[in-house]
């Protein structure tokens, strides 16, 4: 394995922006205390994780011009 040339502007990337996000809600959800846990509608919140990390996977095949280092 061998990392990306550009790896230090990876931060750039639409796909590593919305897969950060993901991670961000899941532990975001972890640290809150559970009764208010239980005022979130998990099924959505974790649907809405789910969509983020999708949006990632496929951002990831997408050429991002902007990211590219010059």
């Amino acid at each position: 394995m061998k990392l990306h040339k550009d790896w230090k502007r990876v931060w750039r990337r639409f796909s590593f922006q919305a897969m950060g996000w993901g991670v961000a809600m899941l532990t975001g959800y972890a640290a809150i205390p559970e009764d208010l846990q239980q005022v979130i509608n998990t099924k959505w919140y974790m649907a809405g994780v789910a969509l983020l990390l999708f949006i990632g996977m496929v951002g990831s095949c997408i050429e991002q011009p902007k990211a590219r280092s010059e």
